[in-house]
């Protein structure tokens, strides 16, 4: 059985990376979190200090609805290489 990464708050917040816009009402993102895990189904990345996982597993295609506000944005070279895990993943 699958298992789903919870969001948190009351609005039930869960930190996204946005990999593809496909339309003005969808997006194609995977969930990140603050805990450390390792291996090529994950990618790490530090932002102000602290270090943040992206769930490569878990990628969803989404609403423009739950999108609450932008964090950060990562550069061109680390969204390079998470598609070439998420390639490797999917091959």
């Amino acid at each position: 059985m699958g298992r789903e990464i919870d969001g948190k708050n009351d609005k039930y917040e869960r930190p996204i990376l946005i990999l593809k816009k496909i339309n003005e009402e969808m997006f194609i993102g995977f969930p990140i979190t603050s805990k450390h895990k390792y291996g090529e189904k994950f990618y790490q990345f530090h932002r102000k200090g602290y270090q943040y996982t992206v769930i490569l597993t878990q990628i969803r295609i989404m609403s423009v609805k739950r999108l609450l506000r932008l964090v950060s944005r990562l550069d061109d070279d680390e969204l390079g290489l998470i598609k070439l895990k998420l390639s490797s993943i999917l091959t």
